[in-house]
C-alpha cells in the first residue's frame, strides 16, 4: 500500500545533540539505539526509509547498518531541522508526500505510523499528524503540495509557518500513543523514558 501511494519515510538525525551531550541517533532504546529503532518500524509498515545526517556522520555510518536506507546528508546541519527537511524535499520532490519523523522521538508506536500513512493515503494533499490527548505531536506526513513553500520558507522560522499558513490542510488523527509527544532531547528526558 505505501509503495504505491508514493509516500517516502524520511528520519531527520543531522542535528549536534548539543543539549543531550550525545549523539541522539546513537542513544540505547531496548536492544538497539534510537535511530536502528525507528527505522525498523518504518520499514516495518512498508515505507522506503532515508536517512538525513550531518552532525556525527562518520560515527553514525560506522556504529550503524544504514544500508538498507538511502542516507541524505545536510551538508550545513547547524542551519537547523528545516534545513534538513529541506534537504530531504531537494531529494525526494517527486515523492507524493514525506513522513517525517525527527530522531528524538523514538517512542513513537508502529501502528501510530501506520494509522498516519493510511491517512495521508486516504485524503492526498493534507498535512498529516498525530494528536494525543489535545496536544500536537510527531512524526508528520508533509504533502507534496507544501514543498515549494518549504523549500522557500525562512530557516529562522521553520516549517511551522508554512503549516499555520494552510489550516485548510491539516488532518488531525487521534492517537492513544504518548510517544508522538515525547521529545527525548536532554539527559534528563532521557532518563525518564529509559527508567520508568
Amino acid at each position: 500500500m505505501t509503495a504505491a501511494s508514493g509516500i517516502a519515510s524520511v528520519i531527520l538525525a543531522a542535528g549536534k545533540s548539543s543539549r543531550m551531550g550525545f549523539p541522539k541517533p546513537l542513544l540505547p532504546f531496548g536492544k538497539s539505539t534510537f535511530l536502528e529503532h525507528i527505522i525498523a518500524l518504518h520499514r516495518a509498515i512498508g515505507l522506503p526509509v532515508h536517512v538525513v545526517l550531518g552532525e556525527h556522520r562518520e560515527r553514525i555510518q560506522a556504529e550503524i547498518d544504514l544500508s538498507e536506507t538511502t542516507v541524505l546528508v545536510n551538508p550545513a546541519p547547524e542551519l537547523g531541522q528545516l534545513s534538513s527537511l529541506q534537504v530531504s524535499i531537494r531529494q525526494l520532490g517527486a515523492s507524493t508526500a514525506l513522513l517525517v519523523h525527527p530522531v528524538d522521538h523514538p517512542a513513537v508506536l508502529r501502528e501510530t505510523l501506520g494509522l498516519l500513512v493510511e491517512n495521508a493515503v486516504a485524503f492526498p494533499g493534507r498535512l498529516v499528524f498525530p494528536v494525543h490527548r489535545s496536544r500536537k505531536g510527531h512524526p508528520v506526513v508533509f504533502p507534496q503540495a507544501l514543498f515549494p513553500e518549504i523549500l522557500a520558507a525562512a530557516l529562522d522560522k521553520g516549517a511551522r509557518a508554512v503549516v499555520q499558513r494552510h489550516p485548510e490542510l491539516l488532518q488531525p488523527v487521534i492517537v492513544e500513543d504518548p510517544g508522538v509527544l515525547q521529545n527525548i532531547d536532554t539527559p534528563e528526558a532521557y532518563r525518564a523514558l529509559t527508567q520508568p
